[in-house]
């Protein structure tokens, strides 16, 4: 009689289907975690790239939610041994901006003290008084003595300008005081009234 044994490598070839992210792309304001999945009935390694390149089987293995620091472009790629095709690169473009400015007060009467805050951390304010792009670095309150449209972003390097924040400030100019009785020699006392026509 005669035996015979052989080894086979039995190949699929299935593809694997493409990275799903929580995150779709698109403008986002404020830093955020971003979760990768590949809907496929048995267990896969996930690879991403940050820095535009295609994922490959050396590149970073995801296994925890990826944050967010600014702007983020993500690839990322599913991968099972080699009886399964690889899937398609996914790739996410994920653009975080910070929050917009606000610029106070909300009450004034005359000469308002302007002041400008985010609630992001770390950035830079931009504004302007003259109605033209913000190009002015914001260091410090400032007062307005006539009607002004403010105009503000904030900036943060590696991420998106934030939205353009702007208010009207509108301010009746104070009149001088006037006096009743004009400048002159009188004999005996005079009554005078101060008045103001603002």
């Amino acid at each position: 009689s005669f035996e015979f044994s052989a080894q086979y490598i039995i190949s699929t070839n299935m593809q694997l289907p493409e990275v799903m992210s929580s995150v779709a792309s698109g403008l986002y304001t404020g830093d955020m975690t971003v979760e990768l999945n590949c809907p496929f009935g048995l267990p896969t390694v996930i690879r991403y790239t940050l820095d535009g390149t295609e994922p490959t089987e050396s590149s970073p293995e995801y296994t925890e939610p990826l944050a967010t620091t600014g702007n983020m472009l993500l690839k990322a790629k599913a991968f099972r041994g080699t009886s399964y095709l690889p899937s398609d690169t996914t790739t996410y473009d994920i653009r975080i901006m910070p929050q917009s400015v606000a610029i106070g007060p909300d009450i004034w009467t005359q000469a308002p003290l302007v002041t400008l805050t985010c609630a992001t951390e770390g950035v830079t304010i931009l504004y302007s008084t003259d109605g033209n792009e913000p190009l002015t670095e914001y260091t410090e309150p400032f007062y307005l003595y006539e009607t002004t449209t403010i105009k503000a972003i904030a900036t943060k390097a590696g991420y998106t300008d934030s939205v353009l924040s702007e208010k009207v400030f509108s301010i009746t100019s104070v009149q001088p005081v006037q006096s009743s009785l004009p400048a002159g020699t009188y004999q005996g006392a005079q009554s005078v009234i101060l008045y103001c026509d603002t």
